[in-house]
């Protein structure tokens, strides 16, 4: 697995933990640095030809696309991208004995600000060709050469998951706790969510079922506008929701990251409904009531 010391990536080896798995972490710090878990070994990408042969595959890793999009900030993220997964195909490619199955991150970004539409797997990507599209299609691509080795290969859209603690949610919570009150910038935008439970459940679905493949669009059944999810969690908090703050100012914050903060994309998980997923957690409020409660 690349990415397993990442947000999603620690649930998802925690989960493959107990399910009585073991599992290879592929990274770029110095492995004494990182903590014994039983069941979990460490690498360095630079190692990557002496990996044992592995069942399954997970690619989750790439540069946080969060903060301004400078041009090196833009090269980090398409190559961080490219280049793990093409080190992980050409490994593949090489093994004896390859994997059943590739499942690689993507993300819905793929799709771009489509406001009228309903966007599911079949949907093509951002017809305005922005670059969170082009480096999701570049992404995908790399990861899609394992098909032609005669591995199954998924590429998991990604929307924002949400968790209390950890990802967009746990950053954004601390500072709403001290906010007089909660200003969404794009309220009438559709957010792709999904719990993350849920999400590191739907990756583990990916690798077991071999009816998956192609794309899958890890978001949950029911996405919410902006301005609800933030009116849902100011419920929870016990504070009210109200104001806009300008676009113009998040596009003057952030420059062209801010495009993906305004973004509106009603993406539904049509092929994880169609092979029978259930998702634990598929209404935002009683998601955000529960994850809260949590000590």
């Amino acid at each position: 697995m690349t990415g397993g010391t990442g947000f999603i990536g620690r649930h998802l080896v925690r989960h493959v933990l107990n399910h009585g798995h073991t599992c290879e972490l592929l990274v770029r710090r110095d492995p004494a640095t990182l903590p014994a878990i039983e069941g979990v070994g460490y690498r360095r990408f630079t190692d990557i030809e002496a990996l044992a042969p592995a069942d399954a595959v997970v690619n989750l890793a790439g540069e946080w696309v969060v903060g301004r999009w400078t041009e090196e900030k833009k090269a980090r993220i398409m190559g961080s991208r490219i280049e793990v997964t093409r080190a992980v195909v050409d490994w593949i490619q090489v093994q004896e004995v390859r994997p059943k199955v590739l499942v690689s991150a993507s993300a819905v970004g793929i799709y771009g600000d489509r406001p009228s539409e309903l966007l599911t797997e079949a949907s093509p990507p951002d017809p305005r060709g922005r670059f969170r599209s082009v480096v999701c299609e570049a992404w995908e691509g790399e990861a899609l050469r394992a098909e032609s080795l005669g591995v199954r290969t998924v590429t998991l859209r990604i929307g924002n998951v949400l968790d209390s603690r950890e990802g967009f949610l746990g950053m954004l919570i601390p500072w709403l706790r001290r906010a007089p009150f909660l200003v969404p910038f794009a309220p009438r935008a559709y957010n792709p969510w999904i719990a993350l439970p849920d999400a590191v459940r739907l990756i583990d679905f990916a690798m077991k079922n071999e009816r998956v493949t192609g794309p899958l669009n890890v978001v949950g059944p029911n996405p919410v506008r902006l301005r609800r999810l933030v009116e849902s969690l100011g419920r929870v908090m016990g504070k009210p929701a109200f104001g806009t703050l300008p676009e113009p100012l998040v596009r003057l914050a952030f420059g062209e990251f801010a495009q993906s903060l305004l973004e509106s994309q009603d993406v539904r998980p049509a092929k994880a409904l169609s092979l029978g997923f259930e998702f634990e957690h598929p209404d935002l409020g009683p998601f955000l009531r529960a994850s809260m409660a949590k000590p």
